[in-house]
């Protein structure tokens, strides 16, 4: 059969077809896998930053005790 070659042929460029759609969907997947690292480490630097003015409101609010005291 003279078809039998063609028929090879288009099952091993089907089979590349898949294994290239499957390296694209991995791409896909490690690029949100970036993101989402991505998107962590701005919340921890939220976080951080959060965390930092806490701290100066709480020493913000024992410097005025501290001058609530002295006025008295």
């Amino acid at each position: 059969m003279p078809y039998e070659g063609v028929l090879s042929r288009n099952m091993e460029n089907l089979n590349e077809l898949e294994k290239l759609d499957e390296l694209e969907k991995l791409d896909e997947l490690e690029k949100l896998d970036e993101l989402e690292k991505l998107d962590e480490s701005e919340k921890l630097d939220e976080l951080e930053k959060l965390d930092e003015l806490e701290k100066l409101d709480h020493k913000d609010k024992k410097y005025l005790e501290h001058l609530k005291q002295l006025e008295q």
